[in-house]
């Protein structure tokens, strides 16, 4: 019975963990087809309440919507913090500096994503 209950009381944790490793990976992919150029674009990913969009553009508002591509968030996991990330051409940098902020609804558990200048993205 022990062990139930250990499971019950992790999954929203890994939730958590697994959605931060998923953003993580998603911003380092949009990193990289700035640094490349692909499709003769800058790229940036936008979050919403319930999904992140990455997109091609220098703003969110003035992309070309033929390259979206939306990935639902997992439910139970709230995002706040910077709502756009974009990514410069060759170098990878950006000017959207701040925290990617996802909090467990269930637990209260907080993973911070934190982009500096040069697009360098670590966990806290």
């Amino acid at each position: 019975m022990i062990a139930g209950s250990l499971a019950i009381n992790t999954l929203p944790k890994n939730t958590v963990q697994v959605e931060s490793g998923a953003i993580t990976d998603i911003l380092r992919k949009v990193q990289s087809r700035s640094v490349s150029g692909y499709q003769d674009s800058v790229w940036g990913v936008h979050f919403t309440a319930t999904e992140i969009t990455l997109f091609a553009g220098m703003t969110f508002e003035s992309r070309n919507q033929i390259f979206d591509e939306t990935s639902p968030l997992s439910s139970g996991v709230n995002v706040s913090g910077l709502t756009d990330v974009v990514f410069q051409f060759g170098s990878g940098g950006t000017q959207n500096i701040g925290d990617v902020v996802l909090t467990s609804s269930a637990t209260g558990e907080i993973v911070t994503l934190s982009i500096n200048s040069y697009g360098r993205i670590q966990k806290q």
